[in-house]
């Protein structure tokens, strides 16, 4: 029994007359003049153009774009570059991995940096009041309050601040 995909030329007709068959998900049409040049059909009926390669681990799919956004001939020469890419000795799929990657970390960095950053003495003061001098009488936190505040502001300098030599 022969499993492979059906192989045709990708173009507007044959696009518009694909149906994903009753039963399943979705299923692969590869192109038959460009090797790995394919289109995923679903059951909505939603078209994705993709190439498959062999890559490190085995085989990859790195999608191209969706049918409607991109003609059949845009997403014919993007693919061919992304061939070239790969014979070139590239890997398309982990290049866009790492860029994921590399945008997933910095946006980490900018949140530590923003929480850092929103993270003020003020705040640490006014969390000791609301969690350590809760029992206390109401002149007592508001004493221990200005006395904190009014002795770090000068004995800390503010980050803008020049260093003290």
């Amino acid at each position: 029994m022969n499993t492979a995909p059906p192989r045709k030329r990708l173009t507007k007709g044959v696009l518009d007359a694909l149906s994903c068959p009753p039963g399943r998900k979705d299923m692969l049409v590869f192109d038959a003049d460009l090797p790995g040049f394919g289109v995923r059909v679903t059951a909505t009926g939603k078209r994705v153009f993709l190439l498959q390669y062999r890559g490190p681990g085995g085989i990859r799919r790195k999608v191209i774009g969706e049918y409607g956004s991109l003609t059949p001939s845009q997403a014919r020469r993007r693919a061919e570059e992304l061939r070239g890419q790969v014979k070139g000795g590239g890997d398309p799929v982990a290049v866009q991995r790492a860029a994921r990657e590399q945008a997933a970390a910095e946006s980490l960095a900018a949140k530590a940096t923003s929480a850092a950053d929103a993270l003020t003495f003020q705040l640490l003061v006014e969390r000791y009041r609301d969690l350590h001098l809760v029992r206390r009488r109401e002149a007592t936190r508001r004493d221990v309050v200005q006395a904190l505040l009014r002795t770090f502001a000068v004995t800390c300098p503010r980050r803008s601040d020049p260093p003290v030599m």
